[in-house]
């Protein structure tokens, strides 16, 4: 049905030598960017200290890091390896 549909979208925007820049991360790095602003205007209002927003875009960014690993290995690995047992069986 959906036949007509070719994904071969690239991930890589651009490299510079051994440094690839890929899309999940320039999106990673723009959302901590847009947010970072809008968490220290509420914890001002709240009258709490900009300090704590920066441990917790911190938090954020190794939870993130964490995540997308644990995600990959977990979900990717299992789905690829479906994959290849369906094929080959």
């Amino acid at each position: 049905m959906l036949n007509f549909i070719t994904w071969d979208v690239s991930p890589d925007i651009f490299s510079l030598g051994p440094v690839t820049v890929r899309w999940y991360g320039l999106l990673f790095a723009l959302a901590f960017v847009l947010t970072q602003p809008i968490e220290k205007y509420i914890y001002r209002k709240d009258g709490r200290k900009d300090e704590d927003v920066d441990i917790l875009t911190m938090y954020m960014i190794i939870g993130t890091v964490i995540g997308a690993r644990w995600g990959t290995a977990c979900f990717m690995t299992r789905c690829i390896t479906s994959l290849t047992r369906s094929k080959f069986s």
